[in-house]
């Protein structure tokens, strides 16, 4: 599992993170305390909310490459 921190400025910020993450063919989750939502699903990362640092676990051992460079907009 390849962890790192997310940070949305705004909904573009999240809309432009669901098209990136949808294209994953394994799971990926966003964490914020104790609360636990699929980063695939629009109104779960909408939940979440905005201006806030969340985790973000991709449950494969090594993402592909270009995976962090597609997500440096939001990553921390």
């Amino acid at each position: 599992m390849k962890v790192g921190k997310i940070w949305f400025e705004s909904m573009e910020d999240i809309n432009r993170f669901l098209n990136e993450t949808e294209k994953c063919p394994y799971d990926i989750d966003l964490r914020w305390g104790s609360r636990v939502v699929d980063a695939k699903s629009v109104i779960g990362v909408a939940t979440l909310g905005i201006k806030k640092e969340l985790e973000l676990c991709a449950h494969i051992a090594e993402p592909e490459p270009d995976f962090y460079s597609r997500l440096s907009f939001c990553m921390r």
